[in-house]
């Protein structure tokens, strides 16, 4: 035979002893009672807790999960691009003036003294390529290094919902360990009752009871027999 929760409480308070949940004989709704009602609260819940962070780690997490990774792939494709496309024009620049300080320096060498005032302005024209270039290979990994921390943020603000739920499960289960050994500490002794219990009955020998005691009536067969008796 299976039970339920209500059933199992019913059978273990079927009886009890004197006590707080049982007065004059009718048996006090446990889910109302002070050790009993977080547990039947708890137990109750269990199979909600676990739907509700299921949806919450589907809802809060893996969904928009999905949705922004789509976006970050394109966020990225368009990095490299911007990229790859200033890095090219930097290249490009570096290489022109490279070119053309090459041509200067042959001149140079062939004692066209007039070409080195060229040739040095070619030189720093070149020195300053070279740190636009290194200006523009900052800025790409400072941007990627944005875009990584801003994903990073993303994925602990949809993570934390789920973490908060969790630690609020763990909360239940340390609350139901305290009922457990609140439990268990008051069926220690079934021998011996509890201060509640030993209260109610110190209250009932100190009640006063006025009873009064009255002879019941002589049934009418009785009475009749009498009577007849007397007419003899």
């Amino acid at each position: 035979m299976v039970f339920n929760f209500d059933d199992l409480v019913y059978l273990v308070y079927d009886h009890p002893p004197i006590n707080n949940n049982y007065v004059h004989g009718s048996l006090i709704d446990l889910k109302k009672a002070p050790l009993c009602e977080p547990l039947y609260f708890s137990l109750q819940c269990n199979g909600w807790s676990i739907g509700f962070h299921c949806r919450a780690l589907t809802d809060t997490l893996i969904n928009p999960l999905e949705l922004k990774i789509e976006e970050w792939k394109k966020v990225a494709s368009q990095l490299d691009k911007d990229h790859a496309k200033e890095y090219k024009k930097a290249r490009a620049d570096i290489k022109k003036k490279s070119s053309d300080t090459i041509k200067l320096q042959k001149k140079v060498k062939k004692g066209k003294d007039e070409v080195r005032g060229q040739l040095d302005s070619a030189l720093q024209e070149v020195n300053v390529c070279y740190a636009v270039l290194e200006e523009t290979e900052k800025r790409a990994v400072c941007r990627a290094l944005i875009e990584e921390r801003g994903r990073y943020c993303a994925f602990v603000s949809m993570l934390k919902p789920v973490l908060d739920h969790e630690i609020s499960m763990l909360g239940e289960v340390t609350h139901l360990q305290t009922i457990l050994e609140d439990l268990s500490s008051l069926t220690a002794e079934p021998s011996k009752l509890p201060l509640a219990s030993e209260q109610v009955i110190l209250d009932l020998k100190g009640s006063e009871y006025s009873y009064s005691y009255q002879t019941p009536p002589a049934s009418p067969s009785n009475t009749l027999s009498r009577k007849s008796s007397i007419s003899r």
